[in-house]
């Protein structure tokens, strides 16, 4: 009998082990979610014809990287073709406010029903305002993003993506 209860006094234990374990390794059900984009190699920011490079120990490269990806709903992702070229990538990133992602190796990003094959890529472009667009917030030019290869950007965007407030917010905060 004595040693039932040791038995049963042991299993309890590790139960409770297992539940305290559990429940402190659980962190907010945002935190779990696969990130659709991956951690760039490189971020660089533009604000009129400005540029500047985030570096990786930078506190605020993480929360562009998060603030980013928090932007996307995979399942609501699609293509847009439209015309885009290096001439008028050059040109937006003279005027507008945008962040883009720049990696060493090609990534793979799989829109998932929309009918075109995965898009590979090493940099992608996030426009998060323009000044001289007569679009207002919510319109297609921060509700998309272009993707490129090493050396050339292509002409489908991939959106809708959610409105860039908080992540405006800081990028313009490197400009100051």
């Amino acid at each position: 009998m004595k040693n039932l209860s040791k038995i049963n006094i042991m299993l309890v234990s590790i139960l409770l082990l297992v539940f305290l374990a559990n429940g402190c390794n659980k962190s907010d059900s945002k935190s779990n979610l696969k990130a659709i984009i991956p951690n760039p190699d490189k971020i660089t920011l533009y604000d009129g014809g400005k540029t500047i490079e985030v570096k990786k120990d930078d506190k605020n490269f993480e929360k562009i990287i998060n603030l980013t990806n928090d932007r996307i709903n995979s399942k609501k992702l699609s293509t847009a073709k439209d015309i885009i070229d290096d001439k008028v990538m050059d040109g937006k990133k003279k005027i507008v406010v945008a962040v883009e992602f720049i990696y060493d190796k090609e990534q793979e990003l799989n829109v998932k029903g929309d009918g075109f094959n995965p898009i590979k890529y090493n940099k992608l472009f996030f426009e998060l305002s323009n000044p001289l667009s007569s679009v207002k917030p919510g319109g297609v030019e921060n509700t998309a993003f272009q993707y490129g290869d090493l050396n050339h950007y292509k002409d489908s965007s991939r959106g809708p993506i959610k409105e860039p407030k908080e992540l405006t917010d800081i990028v313009e905060s490197f400009f100051k």
